[in-house]
């Protein structure tokens, strides 16, 4: 896959970043000339004290506001400017951050299954939300602190050289000075701004691992053990902030320091040449004024870089995320199984043919094959580790073979599409995923388009009618992400109730009794024979009541 670079995801809000460049060019500059009239205000009053102690003239007020009708002005258009900015970096800041989402989010869909069995669900989990808050809220006021900062010193400088440029090139002795102090401490900072979100990230995968682990923990009396891990973790992420909130906060106090001394020089220097009448009262108090207000702008500048860091340190991990390898770039026959004409009910037979796989280096299966004839019920057994799973995720091509073929109606599943070889199953898993929503929902998850009618007749041929007609508000009953309120039985019901309403040509059965009881097992066995009538099945189990009745038993070893 090529490079994806954050400009791709920018570039869609060029125009937006545009408006946003303008209205801190307008409100930086209308403000660089405000201390500018106010020094002409000053020097219009201090001449017309100085005309009336000599008693050569008077106060010219109207001069005085109109100058300070014209400031007002100034700054009150200047702030509105600056507000429509700040609306519009808002605006920036949630759609890019909706967008990254979005684009983790489609993603996630179209990752091979081995991106999920080697990251951890809560790194995952804190790329989609932390990392990509930072990423939209850093960029956006990073890109309008910095804009308004960068302009607003142009600004000031341009007025300093208006007014003498003797005293500009004083302070052009102190500002590169400060700006190479700022980018030294920069350095720093970004190395430590990344470590710090690399351990955040950590510490929210640990949080997770341990919320959803939180029963196995107390089973097992871990409650310590588990604490001290995560203040060891805690430890390390506390270090790692410290340091890079040192150097993030000591920019701002370094810059300060620089305006500082640039201050004092001014005010040194500007008494000079008043002194020699090289410039005027007025045009010292804004000088001064000036480099006060130089401080802030170069102080902000240091807090959009440290921003601009964090955003840059986030997008690294969000761009290894985007940049995983998608299933569909595995697929080299995809396009002519796109081609073929097979309809959907199929024979439905199943034949693996001398089958090698392995996770790593070692191989799980070695040579495996087995013929699964249409319409037959086909247990595998053996004990756990030896592959029985392995096979099914290699039939539903979330792997490959890395030798040998298996072949589904006659054609080796690498020749069929992904979705149209998938859409020919139908599974039940030992653990079943329920999602946040109606029971309604989660029973028409294969057939979305089925009517209301048509999940009811699933759901009572699965044996599930009843205890859902017993729920707060029926079918229209919210399941929350933990399904509170409903047993391992009763979900595994609701899962052959979904499968049933898909109507799949083959069915696998993974485990989906084991970890129930003899009471519920009967009745999930009673509707998993409505389930399986007509349809080659696959079933993998270990316990006898369940190979039971099977027309082949496979033994994997």
């Amino acid at each position: 896959m090529n490079e994806i670079r954050l400009w791709t995801c920018l570039k869609k809000y060029a125009p937006l970043f545009l408006l946003i460049l303008v209205c801190a060019a307008a409100s930086a500059g209308l403000a660089a000339v405000g201390p500018l009239l106010l020094g002409n205000a000053t020097t219009v009053i201090f001449n017309g004290i100085m005309s009336k102690l000599n008693g050569t003239g008077r106060m010219d007020f109207d001069a005085i506001a109109r100058i300070l009708g014209t400031t007002l002005v100034l700054y009150l258009t200047s702030t509105l400017f600056a507000a429509v900015g700040s609306r519009l970096t808002a605006e920036a800041e949630g759609r890019l951050a909706h967008r990254l989402r979005r684009m983790m989010a489609e993603k996630l869909h179209v990752f091979p299954a081995q991106y999920y069995e080697t990251h951890a669900a809560g790194e995952t989990m804190a790329r989609m939300t932390q990392d990509a808050e930072t990423v939209g809220q850093n960029i956006a006021q990073g890109f309008w602190q910095l804009s308004t900062a960068v302009l607003t010193i142009l600004g000031i400088v341009a007025m300093m050289i208006f007014i003498s440029p003797v005293l500009a090139a004083c302070a052009a002795l102190v500002v590169p000075l400060s700006w190479a102090a700022l980018w030294l401490m920069a350095g720093k900072s970004e190395r430590y701004v990344r470590k710090y979100q690399l351990l955040q990230t950590q510490a929210d995968a640990r949080i997770e691992e341990y919320y959803t682990g939180r029963e196995v923990i107390r089973a097992f009396g871990q409650e310590k053990e588990a604490a001290e891990a995560f203040r060891q973790s805690g430890t390390q992420l506390a270090g790692a902030a410290w340091k890079a909130d040192f150097y993030s906060n000591t920019m701002p106090l370094v810059m300060q320091l620089f305006g500082n001394a640039a201050y004092v020089l001014t005010a040194l220097l500007g008494g000079v040449l008043a002194f020699r009448g090289g410039i005027q009262v007025g045009g010292i108090q804004a000088y001064i004024h000036y480099i006060r207000i130089l401080v802030d702008p170069i102080r902000q500048t240091a807090q959009s870089v440290a921003l601009l860091q964090s955003a840059a340190a986030a997008w690294e991990r969000i761009r290894t995320l985007l940049e995983e390898p998608e299933e569909r770039e595995l697929e080299a026959c995809d396009a002519e199984g796109r081609a073929g004409t097979e309809t959907r009910r199929a024979s439905g037979e199943i034949r693996f043919e001398h089958v090698s796989f392995g996770y790593g280096e070692e191989l799980v299966l070695r040579d495996f094959s087995a013929v699964i004839a249409p319409g037959q019920k086909a247990a595998l057994t053996g004990v756990s580790g030896v592959g029985k799973t392995t096979l099914v995720k290699l039939l539903l091509r979330f792997y490959d073979c890395r030798e040998g073929e298996i072949y589904v109606n006659g054609r080796e599943i690498r020749t069929y599409g992904r979705a149209e070889l998938r859409s020919r199953f139908g599974v039940v898993m030992q653990d079943v995923w329920l999602f946040r929503g109606t029971v309604l929902d989660n029973i028409r998850y294969g057939r979305p388009e089925a009517s209301e009618e048509e999940a009811r007749r699933a759901a009572a041929a699965a044996s599930a009618d009843a205890f859902i007609e017993r729920l707060p508000e029926g079918y229209h009953t919210v399941i929350d992400e933990e399904q509170g309120g409903l047993s391992r039985g009763q979900k595994q019901l609701l899962a052959i109730a979904r499968a049933l309403l898909a109507d799949p040509e083959i069915l696998i059965l993974d485990e989906a009794t084991s970890s129930v009881d003899t009471k519920t097992e009967r009745q999930i066995q009673t509707a998993l024979q409505t389930l399986m009538k007509g349809r080659t099945c696959l079933i993998i189990a270990h316990r006898a009541t369940t190979v039971r009745g099977a027309d082949l038993v496979l033994r994997v070893e």
